[in-house]
């Protein structure tokens, strides 16, 4: 993450290629009946959780680490462009308090790289600081790790 332009980044972007077309990477990253399964950075399973990101509304999860107590991270999905793109807001929560912290935005979108196959994008913004961004992008390309394990092998 580092600097760019003398200001800390506090923005992440990821692309990455899967071998199905759109409409179906775009089932995979939004379907309550899929999210489970690659929700969360390799080695992390879900608690609780209410995911769902084909409409509006709120969602969240409880990520349980190996040996350790869950984080619980919440939003609202706030639009879904069908078979294209969902925006999302972003908020993990203390684990004393509860309470709700630094909110950033996700959008997650899907587009044809013209072989049949999808790029997916994920793009955050407005996180709290260069280490946020930091730690974000190394959940976020892990759990998009997981959705190749989805992928049927071409």
């Amino acid at each position: 993450m580092g600097l760019k332009g003398g200001q800390p980044v506090t923005d992440l972007s990821i692309e990455k290629p899967f071998p199905l077309p759109p409409d179906r990477v775009f089932d995979l990253v939004t379907a309550p009946a899929h999210l489970p399964s690659w929700w969360g950075p390799e080695g992390i399973t879900l608690g609780e959780y209410q995911l769902d990101f084909t409409r509006p509304g709120p969602w969240f999860s409880v990520m349980i680490e190996p040996e350790s107590d869950g984080h619980r991270v919440s939003g609202a999905v706030l639009h879904v462009t069908p078979g294209k793109a969902v925006e999302l807001t972003w908020a993990w929560h203390d684990r004393e308090s509860g309470r709700r912290g630094h909110e950033s935005m996700v959008r997650l979108s899907v587009r044809t790289d013209g072989h049949g196959g999808t790029i997916l994008g994920m793009h955050q913004t407005g996180l709290a600081d260069a280490e946020s961004a930091r730690l974000h992008h190394q959940g976020w390309a892990s759990s998009l790790n997981r959705i190749g394990s989805l992928c049927p092998p071409h």
